[in-house]
Order: C-alpha cells, then structure tokens, then sequence
C-alpha cells in the first residue's frame, strides 16, 4: 500500500499507539475528522512517506512528539484551526521538504513565517485564505534560498513585504484577492514595485502584471 486516507470519520477522537507497518506508504491524507484531537504518533516511523494532507481537522493542536519523517517533500495544512504554525513543529528539520502549503486556520497569526520555522531548502510555498495574516516576516524570509514559487492568495489584510525584499532565487509570485497588497505591486508607482521587479513572472487576480522585458533589464 502506497496511498492511506482517512476522511470524514466524525466518530474518530484518536489512533492506538501501535505502529503502523506501510514501510512502502508514500500519502498519508486526514480529512474532516472533525473530533480528531491528536494526531497519530506512528506518522514518524512512515520512512517511505513523501506526501502528508491535513485537511479540515479543527481540534488537533500539534504534530506528534516524534515529529514527521524526515522524507517528507510534501506537506500541506488546510482549515485545522488549532494548529498554528510555530517552530515546535520541528519543520526546519526536514531537509527534503520542498513542497509547503497552510491554508486557513491559525487564528491571529499576523506574521509568517517566523525565524527558523520553515527549512531552508523549501522551493514552493502556498499561502492561503490567513484572515489576520498582515505581513510576511523578513527574516523568516530570508532564510528561504531556494524558493522559486511562491503563491498567496484571500489574504484579506496582508500589506507588508518582506524588509530586505523577497528572495532573489524566486521566479514566480503569483496573488490573488490580496486587496491591500495588489496595489502597492502596480507597475514603476507601487510602494513594493522595485522590491519584486526583477522576479520573471508575477502574476496577480489571474493577469501577468508588467512588461517581461523590464524585469529581466
């Protein structure tokens, strides 16, 4: 078995603490188990495992004491509500994580990602629907060397940049219903224009935003 999927099991509150023999796992996918509070622990003895969802599980809180397995490439977080990104995840540790996405959820978080919090070898990052989310942190992303993609999107308050600009490894950003940041991204008059000028192709609500030729010069 490659592929495991637990999905709209109202009934499940927790998994037995026996491990889990799927050497050969690749996707672990959680589902709208909406009375799930705690989150298996057997996921960090998944060495095989490549791909972990956690979708629409609101009371869990925290990823097991073991942490995740350090072959993760990807790893998505969707509408779980009590589970805010912080460096307790233990996610700067995975060094073949490439692939991250956190939608929803993580209530008051204004700032992301914080120092640290995410490994440095991530090249696609998706941010999505973080209602108090107001600035992308600097220094948080400095730290992201080998980011190429990036994608925001129903972001309703973001209006801050990073500092020091994004990094310069990226070759796609990519917005959507962002309604404070759009502006301050218009073309030569933006306030963040010069600051993501140079990035090959930017893209905002679906439509490529200034000429290819500037950005390259």
């Amino acid at each position: 078995m490659e592929c495991f999927e637990i999905k709209d099991c109202p009934g499940l509150t927790s998994f037995p603490d026996e491990r889990f023999h799927t050497p050969n796992l690749r996707t672990f996918s959680l589902s709208n188990c909406k009375n799930l509070h705690k989150f298996p622990n057997f996921i960090a003895s998944l060495t095989s495992l490549l791909a972990l969802f956690v979708n629409r599980c609101p009371h869990i809180e925290c990823f097991p004491h073991g942490g995740l397995p350090s072959s993760l490439t990807l790893l998505s977080i969707a509408y779980c509500d009590k589970l805010t990104s912080q460096k307790e995840w233990g996610l700067e540790n995975l060094k073949s994580l490439t692939t991250f996405t956190i939608e929803g959820g993580c209530i008051g978080l204004e700032s992301f990602p914080e120092e640290n919090l995410l490994p440095r070898n991530i090249i696609s990052l998706h941010i999505s629907n973080l209602k108090s989310l107001k600035k992308l942190d600097n220094k948080g992303f400095q730290q992201l060397n080998a980011l190429r993609i990036l994608k925001i999107d129903r972001c309703d308050v973001l209006q801050y940049l990073p500092e020091q600009g994004l990094p310069s490894s990226l070759n796609g950003l990519y917005l959507m219903e962002c309604p404070i940041l759009t502006p301050t991204l218009t073309p030569e008059t933006g306030k963040y224009w010069n600051k993501v000028a140079r990035i090959p192709r930017i893209e905002i609500d679906g439509k490529e935003v200034g000429e290819p030729w500037y950005r390259y010069g």
